[in-house]
């Protein structure tokens, strides 16, 4: 990462032309390709605020029946279990980002609440 400001195309979710600033690099497939990630400073904020609810979701996730503690991600063939039990403290603190409210029902049991107005997703 530089953390220098550069004038050029945001890569996430604007996807404008603005100052940017070089976050990280991609690397895909085959052939492989190698890319350097750039983001504007909103888009760095909405990221900022999606792993701060990522954080705090994997601090509430809900155990099975084994009392193991349930993933966000799982793979396809795994599943999600049926029955979980969830936080009974309710210490779950609510999302900041539709990344957010995206995990909110799987950890919370709950369908989350539709964003005020005005608030930044």
């Amino acid at each position: 990462m530089s953390g220098t400001w550069l004038i050029g195309a945001c890569w996430f979710y604007c996807g404008r032309s603005t100052l940017v600033m070089e976050i990280g690099s991609v690397t895909t497939g085959l052939p492989v390709r190698h890319a350097p990630l750039y983001a504007c400073g909103d888009c760095l904020d909405v990221l900022e605020r999606s792993v701060e609810d990522y954080a705090r979701a994997v601090a509430c996730l809900p155990v099975d029946e084994d009392g193991m503690e349930v993933p966000l991600y799982v793979a396809p063939e795994a599943g999600r279990p049926e029955r979980l039990r969830y936080r009974a403290d309710g210490g779950c603190r609510r999302p900041r980002t539709g990344l957010g409210r995206q995990w909110w029902p799987l950890i919370t049991g709950v369908a989350p609440e539709s964003p005020s107005p005005g608030a930044g997703s």
